[in-house]
This record gives structure tokens, C-alpha cells and sequence, in this order.
């Protein structure tokens, strides 16, 4: 429908009275013909489809608001009248459907009206209509939920008809359906609604039915002329009017079905701020004749503290639908052609897998399975569908389904990778770019040589959020941890090295934590691993700022970060120029032997200076005696520290015996300072109060003690025989 041209020529001036003259002559035309019922419940049909249509569009609103033209109070009364008495259910639910979006729509045109300010909730153009049910939006969902039960439970099969072809009946039904489910969405911002509707068992399994009956598997047929419509493969081939039905109804169900679902908005506390004072600053009047908050735009509500849009009140409503059947639903849903429908899915998937007791129900009807369907369909581009891409610089960015996405990060993250994505790696490898483009997407669009550009930014709302990065890093490093063959497929998906670099420096602690900890898991593949490694053709400058910015990550208060860190440093150390590279760093910096020693106890970083003052003149010689005397109580303060955590030792262990066997041992350039450092910080003393808490450790533990302090006690064997054996050659 061309909405513009049909809403021009519905206010041409003397049309609207022409139509609304048809309501009288439908009244007559029951009166005078014998078939009363067949001519009368066409024309109220017709009109009542029409009305339906006017009242969605702002201009034919004006004209039919009862509060300004007793002619359009005429026609909204008849929409009234006959949604509340008319026995063709397909009419009352067009009735219904017009007076829900006049109801709506009217909210929303006095919110544009008074520059973003909510609207009085009073709905008093629709009360002076009617005096009946129709009149609030408790009525006017109760007349949907009967429509939407008796339309699915009367539907009988045709005999006179072909098979798989549904009758006439059946396609009025759906189209009834159709529209009742489609004012039900526009309802559906209203908490008491929300509330109401998931209360109701048979509404519920109405809604379900009508819905997995749409969801079927269905190859549109091209002809719209035969009168007979086969199976095909066992799959019933549907005519495109029942194809646009479907549609629609998809789009009806999941949009309500986000409504039910949504959570409150998380907002910052000056966003919760300014949102407690417009809250504040509404009159009495503005509050919802619903109950609970303030109308915004298209009828959705500033739901401020109202108990029913709270997140227990949402995770209630949630395990009712799913017991109810709705995740059986969405994964049909997931299949729809209207990206509408799959994008208000995909949010769906979001709000429920947001409670973690729900993410095994979803995985058991294929949650997984349905997000990459919705994440694969997505088209994924910036701008409108009628800009088609263009080449070369003009080509639009990409952007992906980011709510499909961090739901399949949510799976990803508290389930193993074989539940999530079934024994078929391939459907892993599926999975594998959309979680990495989370990541690499903010570089992508910042890159001043991305093709896909095309010299347009991207609004702030279209990018990935922190916590959406923050779980599908965590959900990478999951995956990644199933074996080197998918951890190489993440390592070599473009972006992803130079995003995890980048995220070694982020501000937030959580969001750094989580790219050091995938680092960590990937730097064993040669893509991520070959960066860390210092080449005499760049000076090693590039790689060797890499190695310090880890080797400061090992050294942090978060310990998680630091297991993370020191882990990829140990498994860098064990090639020979990584650990060349460390020798290096401690000439330069002074401060690698006494961080790596701190991997393996638990002491505080030493300052400088001795709290103690100085003493304003010193005798000749004095100066050496005072440092002798401080570098003392260091040592004693060094003596009483306790052993770090036993994760922490084993990788700075192992990180010291590459040192030895790969850099002392063969007698590098530059082993005798090095080796003098390693006696000033006092490393090997240090790695003998190991060994001894290694071996008390496993005379006290069972064998899982045993097995776990074994590989530490082995390599600082080795590295203490390395040492010696290098002294002994040197002297």
C-alpha cells in the first residue's frame, strides 16, 4: 500500500463522509435483503479493513479523532459498536485492530505534539466512543485473546478442497489471527498487559499453535491461479496470500513476544538521574490508567519503578512462557523471512537466555542453531535496502545482528562448545567469524583503509557494547580451547591479532582481562604467536613492546589476569629469541627478573627509596654501607614472603628454566650480566623455598597434589642444573 497517496485521497475533504454514509447503508442493506448477514458483514469488512489501515497513518488520525470532528467521533463509535457485537470474527478483529492503533497512535501524536513530552494517558476520544469494553486497553485485549482462541480452535479442514490446500475458512481464520495477534503487539507495551497475557494458559497455546503452524517449512507457489495447491516432498506448497499471512503473523508474535520479554533498560546513573526527575516532574494524570508509568512513544512506557517491568517480575514472565512452549516458537521464528520477525526474535533469545537456569531449555530446542540461522539471514548492511552496494569506496559497512550474536555468546560462555554447537566442527567454524567481528568491528570502522567505509560513520547505537565484547570474548576463548585446529581458525580470522593487542591496553579491567585471557589460548598458533617474536628486520622494537605490555599484565592486582598473562609468556618462552628478547627488556628496563619473580612469591613491589631519611652529611665510604644495609633488610622482608599462588608458580617456573636451558645454558651474547642479575634478585633462592613448598605439598596431598606440583619441581630441577653447568663453563 502506498500509504502517502491512500492517506491524501482518505482526507480529500467529503470523503471521509462518503465512507462513514456506508456504515448506515450497511445497516440497511441488513434490513432489506434476505441474505442479511452475507452483505452487511462485507461492507462492515471492508470498512472496518479500511479504518484499520487510516488510523496508522498520523494525518488520517487528526480527521478521525472524536475531539475534534463529531464526524470522526461517528466513525470511531461505529468501530466500537461492531467490535463488540459483530459475530464475524474477522470483522471485530479489524475493528479491534483500528481502535488499538487510533489509541496508540493518538498517544503518539501528542507526544510529537508537546516535543517529547509524555502524553496524558487519559484516552478520552476512545472513552466517548464507546461506553463498552473497547474503551481501555484491558478491554480491548480480552476481545483479542477471544478472538485469537476461537479463530484457532474452530479451524476445520475443507473436503471440497485439494490436498494441502487450506480452505476458505482456514484462511479467514488466519487472517483474523493475523490481525488480533497484530493489535495484541501494539497492547503489549503496557505492563498490565504484559502481565495479563502470560497469565493466560490458552491464549498462550493459541498463540504457539498459530504460530508453529506458520513456521512450517513452505515453498511459495508462483501461481496464483490454480485452484488446487499440492505437497510437494511431503511439504505443502502455499499460495502467496498465505505466504504474506505468514509474514505478518510472524512479525505480530515475535514483537509481542519482545514485549513480554524485555527487560529495563540499563542506564548510567546519570541516565537513572534524569530519568528519576522527568518521572517527578509528570502530573498525577500522566500516570497510566494501566497502571505503572508514563507513555512514550507508540504507547511503550517510561516504566520507571513499576514492580511488573522489574527483573524478577521479567524473569518470571519469561519461565512461564518458555513452560508454555515459546522456545519450540522462536526456533520457527528464527526461519522467517521477515527480518522484522528475525531481528525481534533474536531479541527474544537475548531477554531469555539472560537468566543463566534458562540456557540449557534453549539449547534442547536448538537455540544455537536458530541464532546462526538469524545471524547467517541478516543482511548485514548500513544502509537501505532500495541503496543497493555499490564497488570501491561506495560499498556500505557492515553491520551484523549484534543481539543474535551476544545471545550465542551467552550459550557460548556457560556451556561446553560440543553442547552449544553439536559434534560437527564445521558448525563451530560457523559460528566462529560473527563472534570475532564483535571485536574487530570498532577497528574496522576506525581503519582509514577499509573499503567498506566509504567515508559514512557509524552512530554510537550501531556498535558493539562493552559487555557484548567483553562475552564474546569470553565465548571465543571457550571455543577456542577445544583444540588447535579451532583456535587456529579464530587466530587467522582477520582483525582478531591486532584486537587482541589493542584490548591488552583497555581501561576496564573485565574487558582487558578477557583479551588477555583468549591471547592466552591462541598464542600457541602461529599467526598470534609469530607477533610476539623479536626479528632482526624491524629492530624487534615492534614485538618487543608486545612482550612488555604482557609482561606488565603478569604484574597486575587482578589475579586472574595475571595467570592469563604469565601463561602466554610462558609458552612464548620456549623459543630461543622470545627468550633473547626478555634478556633484553631486563637491560633495558631493570624490572623482568624482579616481575618474574613475583610469579613465584607473593611479595609487594619495592620502592626505591627507604622510608627511613637520609642523613644530611656522610663520611667517605658511607654511601656503599647504607645501600649494603638496605639492600639487607630487602632481603629479609624477601625471606618472609610467602609462596604465590601455585598457578602463578608453575608458569614462572617453567618461564625460568627457558631462560636457563634456552639463553644461559648456550651461552648467549650478554649470559654474564644476565647471570648477575639473576644472583642480585636472588632467583635461585627463591626457586628452592619453591621446591621445598613443592615437596611439603605433596607429602600432605593425594595424588592430584602430586600430579599438579611434579611439572614444577621438574623444571626448577632444570633450571637450577642449567645455571650450574653454564657457571661452571663461564668460570
Amino acid at each position: 500500500v502506498d500509504a502517502p497517496s491512500a492517506s491524501l485521497i482518505f482526507t480529500r475533504e467529503g470523503n471521509l463522509e462518503c465512507i462513514l454514509d456506508a456504515t448506515d447503508l450497511a445497516q440497511e442493506i441488513g434490513r432489506a435483503t434476505g441474505k442479511r448477514q452475507d452483505g452487511r458483514g462485507q461492507l462492515e469488512l471492508a470498512l472496518a479493513v479500511l479504518l484499520s489501515h487510516a488510523t496508522g497513518q498520523t494525518e488520517c488520525r487528526k480527521l478521525l479523532d472524536g475531539e475534534t470532528s463529531s464526524l470522526g467521533g461517528k466513525g470511531m463509535s461505529w468501530l466500537g459498536q461492531i467490535a463488540e457485537a459483530s459475530k464475524d470474527s474477522r470483522v471485530k478483529a479489524s475493528a479491534a485492530l483500528a481502535l488499538v492503533k487510533f489509541m496508540q497512535g493518538r498517544i503518539q501524536d501528542t507526544e510529537n505534539a508537546q516535543s517529547g513530552i509524555p502524553a496524558a494517558a487519559e484516552t478520552s476520544g476512545i472513552t466517548e466512543i464507546t461506553n463498552g469494553g473497547v474503551s481501555s486497553v484491558d478491554g480491548l485485549a480480552a476481545l483479542l485473546e477471544n478472538i485469537i482462541i476461537t479463530s484457532t480452535t474452530t479451524t476445520e479442514p475443507s473436503s471440497t478442497t485439494g490436498a494441502g490446500s487450506p480452505s476458505p475458512a482456514v484462511a479467514t481464520n488466519q487472517k483474523t489471527v493475523r490481525e488480533a495477534v497484530e493489535g495484541l503487539a501494539y497492547l503489549s507495551v503496557h505492563p498490565s498487559i504484559r502481565e495479563y497475557i502470560t497469565s493466560q494458559p490458552k491464549l498462550l497455546k493459541s498463540l504457539f499453535a498459530a504460530g508453529l503452524q506458520s513456521t512450517k517449512k513452505t515453498k511459495p507457489s508462483t501461481s496464483i491461479s490454480s485452484s488446487r495447491l499440492p505437497e510437494k516432498d511431503g511439504i505443502p506448497i502455499t499460495s502467496p496470500d498465505d505466504h504474506r499471512l505468514n509474514i505478518g503473523l510472524h512479525y505480530g508474535l515475535a514483537l509481542t513476544l519482545a514485549n513480554l520479554c524485555q527487560y529495563r533498560p540499563k542506564l548510567s546513573k546519570e541516565e537513572e538521574q534524569i530519568a528519576r526527575l522527568r518521572r517527578m516532574t509528570k502530573p498525577a494524570a500522566e500516570t497510566s490508567s494501566s497502571g505503572g508509568g508514563v507513555r512514550t512513544t507508540m504507547g511503550a512506557q517510561d516504566e520507571g519503578d513499576d514492580p511488573r517491568t522489574s527483573d524478577p517480575a521479567v524473569r518470571t514472565r519469561v519461565k512461564k512462557l518458555c513452560r508454555a512452549g515459546m522456545l519450540p516458537l522462536l526456533a520457527g521464528l528464527a526461519r522467517s523471512e521477515s527480518r522484522s520477525a528475525r531481528e525481534c526474535t533474536s531479541r527474544v533469545y537475548l531477554y531469555v537466555v539472560e537468566d543463566q537456569t534458562n540456557r540449557g531449555e534453549v539449547l534442547k530446542d536448538g537455540g544455537s542453531r536458530a541464532l546462526l540461522d538469524i545471524i547467517k539471514s541478516h543482511p548485514s548492511s548500513s544502509s537501505s535496502s532500495s541503496s543497493p552496494p555499490k564497488g570501491g569506496n561506495d560499498v556500505p559497512l557492515l553491520i551484523p545482528d549484534w543481539n543474535a550474536i551476544q545471545a550465542l555468546s551467552k550459550l557460548a560462555i556457560t556451556a561446553s562448545p560440543l553442547q552449544v554447537f553439536g559434534p560437527n566442527v564445521g558448525v563451530t567454524f560457523d559460528a566462529i567469524p560473527p563472534l570475532c567481528s564483535v571485536i574487530t568491528f570498532a577497528d574496522l570502522v576506525s581503519s582509514s583503509s577499509n573499503p567498506l567505509k566509504g567515508g559514512s560513520s557509524v552512530p554510537e547505537n550501531r556498535l558493539p557494547t562493552s559487555l557484548q565484547r567483553f562475552e564474546a570474548l569470553m565465548a571465543l576463548t571457550n571455543i577456542a580451547s577445544m583444540g588447535p585446529e579451532v583456535a587456529e581458525r579464530i587466530a587467522k580470522t582477520k582483525g582478531v591479532s591486532i584486537a587482541l593487542e589493542n584490548g591488552l591496553l583497555d581501561e576496564h579491567e573485565m574487558l582487558r582481562r578477557a583479551n588477555v585471557e583468549l591471547l592466552c589460548n591462541l598464542v600457541v598458533c602461529e599467526p598470534v604467536f609469530d607477533r610476539f617474536v623479536p626479528r632482526p628486520g624491524d629492530g624487534g622494537g615492534a614485538a618487543e613492546s608486545r612482550l612488555q605490555i604482557l609482561v606488565a599484565l603478569a604484574d597486575v592486582d587482578d589475579l586472574q589476569t595475571r595467570k592469563a598473562a604469565s601463561g602466554a609468556l610462558a609458552v612464548l618462552s620456549s623459543d630461543e629469541r622470545v627468550c633473547s628478547g626478555f634478556v633484553a627488556l631486563q637491560k633495558k628496563r631493570g624490572s623482568l627478573l624482579r616481575i618474574f619473580r613475583r610469579l613465584l612469591v607473593d611479595e609487594e613491589e619495592e620502592e626505591e627509596e627507604d622510608d627511613e631519611p637520609e642523613p644530611e652529611e656522610e663520611a667517605p665510604g658511607a654511601t656503599s654501607k647504607v645501600k649494603k644495609e638496605e639492600k639487607g633488610r630487602r632481603r629479609s622482608k624477601r625471606g618472609e614472603s610467602p609462596i604465590a599462588d601455585f598457578d602463578l608458580v608453575h608458569r614462572g617456573v617453567f618461564i625460568f628454566r627457558n631462560l636457563a636451558v634456552l639463553f644461559v645454558e648456550k651461552r648467549k651474547s650478554g649470559v654474564k650480566e644476565f647471570m648477575a642479575s639473576l644472583a642480585e634478585e636472588e632467583i635461585v633462592s627463591v626457586v628452592e623455598r619453591v621446591v621445598k613448598e613443592g615437596i611439603r605439598r605433596q607429602k600432605e596431598g593425594g595424588p592430584d597434589v602430586v600430579a599438579a606440583t611434579r611439572p614444577v619441581l621438574e623444571n626448577a630441577l632444570e633450571f637450577v642444573i642449567a645455571l650450574r653447568n653454564a657457571s661452571q663453563v663461564l668460570e
